[in-house]
């Protein structure tokens, strides 16, 4: 049974990016490991971060100045790496609650647009002066979903 019949949703970089907190020595998969995944992919999403200016050295660099944590992290089993409940979260986001593969362009759309308490990812992008940039470069190549009128209040809801 494939995973489109069994009526889930999956993102293929998710591997990339439990490696990449495994080699870290990280125990779960935090949002500074899908970014540096979507870089490696060399898709869509690694061409916006690529307009943007953001590279996998650069952004090891500010991770390195920002956590103050190098890259001779002792290695951890990638089986046992779990995804952080933020990370999980901006995957379902990323889904739209549909089933099937979950594209890296929707996955970098969450981590950039996502809101509250600023993620790892924002602050790596913010102390490389390309946050607004990867924002607007997404913008230009993302699908935009049109407002429409959604209840009797007249509140504004995506289309």
């Amino acid at each position: 049974m494939t995973r489109e019949r069994a009526g889930t949703s999956w993102w293929p970089a998710l591997a990339m990016a439990r490696g990449n907190a495994a080699a870290a020595g990280a125990h779960t998969v935090g949002t500074q490991h899908v970014l540096l995944a979507l870089l490696a992919t060399r898709g869509e999403a690694a061409a916006v971060l690529d307009r943007a200016g953001v590279d996998r050295g650069r952004v090891l660099a500010a991770l390195q100045g920002i956590t103050g944590v190098g890259a001779r992290a002792t290695p951890v089993d990638v089986e046992r790496v779990a995804m952080s409940p933020r990370v999980g979260a901006l995957i379902r986001r990323a889904s739209q609650g549909a089933p099937g593969e979950i594209a890296d362009l929707a996955v970098l759309g969450e981590l950039l647009e996502e809101g509250g308490e600023p993620s790892l990812v924002q602050l790596v992008l913010t102390s490389l002066g390309a946050r607004r940039r990867a924002v607007n470069a997404y913008r230009t190549v993302a699908p935009v979903s049109p407002a429409r009128i959604g209840n009797a209040e007249g509140d504004l809801v995506a289309g």
